[in-house]
């Protein structure tokens, strides 16, 4: 059985050789469990050595050929493609994530969710095995829940996305006051006090109650803009077409701005004419005599001298 070799299988994809991709693609063969495929076709392999590697290879040859459209590095996109699943569980569990069993209050679903994200984000989990995490830590009520919905749906599971999970689990335990509450919260949040960066983390929240407004890239931009404080909305309405993103990137800076130059102005020393301490005034001026008149009165009457000698007897 002839065993083709890294270069060949590039070239068979109709793909250039190059000494990076074929090197790439060596070092995944070797992680594989696969030895060194140059030398397959040597003596010291046997006819029954060479079929499994065969497979492996041409298994991994098909997933090295659908990469030409990933957004991260080819290394780190086969990591997360050949890791098994069981180990991609492991690692889950190492965090110690926590259960959740349906009791409580509806807010509690959001910091379970949370907590999650979290965990998948730090150790990169691929989203597939996401839901497949998720459901070990499902208890109690929750466990019955989860198991009762795929029963009625068979084979409908495999396709479940982690935001499909996402969207099954509020619509079950987040009661309808509750996203009333939240879709209220969420149409008149204002930016008020709080610093662009409090405000979008609080618009993310809320907006997960309200999907319809928030599915797509562009369509959050305008309620996000439209709750900003003054100062910061009118240095964005003059955009055009802005994606979400940019659009919270553009009120970042303006409201780092407007807060750096009120910092500066609250800080700013004072002039020597303004911190120069006044001189005390006299006394004499600080408080008027008794007997003095002002500017312009009528003068005292002076006393007669006779009229005063005629009044003593």
């Amino acid at each position: 059985v002839w065993m083709p070799g890294p270069t060949m299988l590039w070239r068979t994809a109709g793909r250039s050789p190059s000494i990076k991709r074929i090197a790439l693609f060596s070092s995944v063969l070797t992680r594989s469990g696969i030895k060194d495929p140059s030398r397959v076709n040597s003596l010291s392999y046997s006819s029954t050595e060479r079929v499994p590697y065969l497979i492996k290879i041409f298994s991994l040859y098909f997933i090295m050929s659908n990469l030409s459209n990933i957004k991260m590095s080819p290394r780190r996109e086969l990591d997360r493609l050949v890791v098994p699943r069981a180990t991609i569980v492991a690692q889950f569990r190492d965090y110690h994530p926590e259960k959740f069993s349906s009791q409580g209050d509806p807010r509690i679903v959001d910091k379970w969710v949370q907590g999650l994200e979290l965990i998948f984000e730090v150790m990169d989990c691929p989203d597939r095995y996401r839901v497949t995490c998720a459901q070990l830590q499902l208890t109690g009520d929750a466990r019955f829940w989860w198991n009762a919905y795929w029963s009625m749906r068979p084979g409908e599971k495999e396709g479940c996305t982690w935001d499909r999970f996402k969207e099954m689990f509020r619509e079950k335990y987040y009661p309808t006051y509750y996203r009333a509450e939240m879709e209220c919260q969420f149409l008149s949040l204002k930016q008020g006090t709080r610093s662009v960066d409090e405000y979008e983390t609080e618009f993310t929240r809320l907006g997960a109650f309200v999907p319809d407004l928030v599915r797509t890239e562009a369509q959050p931009a305008q309620p996000f803009t439209d709750g900003l404080h003054a100062a910061v909305r009118h240095n964005i309405v003059g955009y055009r077409a802005l994606t979400y993103a940019r659009t919270v990137a553009i009120a970042q800076e303006v409201d780092a701005s407007i807060r750096r130059e009120a910092n500066h102005d609250h800080l700013q020393p004072i002039s020597p004419a303004q911190s120069s301490i006044a001189s005390p005034v006299p006394p004499a001026a600080a408080q008027p005599l008794k007997n003095q008149k002002r500017k312009g009165s009528r003068p005292d009457r002076q006393e007669d001298p006779t009229e005063a000698t005629a009044n003593s007897t």
